[in-house]
């Protein structure tokens, strides 16, 4: 029994060894925040940040991969108001989007994050457009029967508002060996998403013949005739708010 019972001993002492060095892996590559900065989500309390849960498994790019999960290539100056009303001073921030996350620049070598449980809205001055930008929590809105997540900026408010949802998605690379032909590297790459916002529930915009649904009858052809002449496309940012902005003045002033 004696050598019977070292081998089951050698083999428990295996298992738990191996059980270790998995557990160390898995916290190594999830659990581990990038050297200088803080992670966790995190709640203002009297002016600071405080810790009250981990935040584990956050998604990275993986590696050889072109672009990042941030909507913007540079930190932007501006502030965040708190589900419970209290506003936060200036602050650098960006957006993570595939997390749905805001992450501020709390120290010149901390950075602090907070999520969409958290976090009602934001906005900040954007250093490419010189324009400000202001995000909600989508949580405020409905899509069909679903409540969507994340932020949405608020691009236009008025009788009906204009939001983009911007959804990053990972694509992959189209090289063939055999061939020499095709794109080696996968790529991070960004999409917007356009709503009108009704009496809180969100139609989306994909092209023409969905503007010209949400646009009241008596308006339609006015609008059709203003995109004509404006050689306006229906997917991209400024086209499409230079359309309702001019639906919006034609309603009012007849």
């Amino acid at each position: 029994m004696f050598p019977f019972f070292l081998s089951k001993k050698s083999e428990l002492m295996k298992n738990y060894v191996l059980i270790t060095i998995m557990m160390v892996i898995s916290h190594i590559t999830f659990g581990q925040p990038e050297p200088g900065v803080e992670s966790g989500l995190f709640r203002l309390e009297q002016g600071t940040f405080n810790s009250q849960q981990l935040m584990m498994g956050k998604r990275r790019p993986p590696a050889d991969v072109i672009g990042d999960y941030y909507l913007t290539a540079y930190w932007q100056e501006g502030s965040f108001v708190m589900k419970d009303g209290r506003k936060s001073s200036t602050y650098l921030l960006r957006y993570d989007v595939e997390n749905a996350l805001l992450e501020i620049r709390w120290k010149e070598e901390q950075v602090k994050v907070v999520g969409e449980e958290f976090l009602s809205s934001f906005v900040w001055q954007n250093k490419d457009t010189g324009k400000e930008q202001q995000f909600i929590n989508a949580h405020h809105f409905s899509y069909g029967d679903t409540r969507l997540s994340g932020f949405m900026e608020l691009m236009h408010t008025g009788h009906d508002s204009l939001l983009i949802k911007t959804e990053a998605y990972l694509k992959k690379p189209t090289y063939v060996e055999g061939l020499d032909m095709g794109i080696r590297h996968a790529e991070i790459l960004k999409q917007d998403k356009f709503f009108v916002s009704r009496k809180g529930k969100l139609s989306e915009i994909r092209n023409r013949k969905d503007i010209l649904t949400l646009v009241e009858e008596p308006y339609q052809k006015a609008v059709k005739q203003f995109m004509k002449s404006e050689h306006i496309a229906s997917d991209q940012r400024e086209g499409l708010l230079r359309v309702w902005k001019f639906y919006e003045s034609i309603r009012e002033n007849l």
